[in-house]
């Protein structure tokens, strides 16, 4: 969700936009762990005034969360017995490399598990929730072309994506390395695919260097495999294309 200036009231263009995911009728109940919302906001302004902005938008998003949840019921969600919020002013947002309008957000994170409304599902619903994410976090880390080396510019923002990631230490998480690349890669042998891999290694040797669980990570490469940009014309287009993304299970 994004803000207009100094403002935290949740606009209709992003309600619209984020509504449908309490609206999806997928398999099954949605049994809710947890819910992770932060605030951040764009580096104009006070370091003071930009805490307290960035807590009223986390707590904007909570409210707007909760009124979708109140009707959960029809909606087939449901809380866990260990359900908890965590609600984080983010202060100015670690991502300097956005723009100030992207900044301006709420990112709202809800782990969930799926029970299944026939035992005859059991089966397929145990199954989904083993191999299917319960979140997926794309770092907007820029690499030097054609290597596995980060810019200057990620290695400054990366320790606050690291901080951010702590909240899911306990978790098992997938390490995955895309590259960017305009026509279909040859196959695992292709050196834009090996490039993939390297790409997810140093994010995986960077997060284990930050004390994070080896036992709990892995890491694999994607080849080009869905691009945020199928065509891209920009330099900045090809680089959001070469991105890292982390699976939580």
């Amino acid at each position: 969700m994004h803000f207009a200036v100094d403002r935290y009231d949740i606009r209709t263009a992003d309600a619209a936009r984020t509504v449908h995911f309490f609206h999806d009728t997928a398999f099954g109940v949605k049994n809710i762990d947890s819910v992770v919302i932060t605030g951040y906001t764009d580096k104009t302004g006070a370091l003071v005034h930009n805490q307290g902005l960035s807590g009223q938008r986390a707590a904007a998003a909570l409210d707007w969360v909760e009124a979708q949840l109140r009707n959960r019921d029809t909606l087939r969600w449901r809380f866990s017995d260990s359900f908890s919020w965590h609600l984080l002013p983010g202060g100015i947002a670690p991502t300097p490399e956005l723009t100030d309008s992207d900044n301006r957000r709420a990112e709202i994170v809800i782990h969930y598990h799926l029970v299944p409304p026939h035992p005859m599902d059991t089966a397929v619903a145990q199954h989904r929730d083993s191999t299917q994410p319960t979140a997926v976090i794309s770092l907007p880390i820029n690499f030097i072309v054609d290597t596995p080396v980060p810019t200057d510019a990620t290695r400054n923002i990366l320790p606050g994506y690291v901080e951010r990631l702590r909240q899911y230490a306990s978790k098992r998480m997938e390490i995955d390395g895309f590259c960017n690349s305009l026509v279909p890669l040859s196959g695992p042998d292709d050196p834009l695919f090996k490039l993939s891999v390297k790409r997810a290694k140093f994010m995986y040797d960077y997060l284990i260097d930050a004390g994070f669980d080896p036992a709990k990570l892995t890491y694999k490469g994607m080849g080009n495999a869905s691009p945020v940009n199928p065509d891209p014309t920009t330099r900045a287009e090809m680089d959001a294309n070469m991105r890292v993304e982390i699976k939580v299970f």
